[in-house]
């Protein structure tokens, strides 16, 4: 049996989630106030993804970087490889 504690950050209660990977494959999750929790503490074990919001240079512009934030969530295993690519990105202003 496997148990992983996580915050949950699906709203802006924040449970304190207590996953558990039984030996047949299958999860219980503890401490959710919610559904939503739930899924959220079972796919963090399963596929842990991220929404990533940063800055790019900006060039000609009222400031210095431009907010930059995915549309939707990335595996967390290229968080560091998007901002490898994002340290290197300039935009112009019009």
């Amino acid at each position: 049996m496997n148990i992983v504690e996580k915050k949950c950050k699906v709203c802006p209660v924040g449970c304190d989630l207590r996953i558990t990977k039984n030996d047949d494959s299958q999860f219980s999750v503890e401490g959710n106030r919610c559904n939503r929790g739930k899924e959220y503490g079972i796919n963090e074990l399963l596929e842990p993804s991220r929404i990533l919001t940063s800055r790019v240079l900006l060039n000609n512009g009222p400031m210095g970087r431009l907010p930059v934030k995915t549309n939707g969530v990335i595996p967390e295993n290229l968080v560091d490889e998007c901002m490898e690519i994002i340290k290197v990105t300039e935009v112009s202003a019009l």
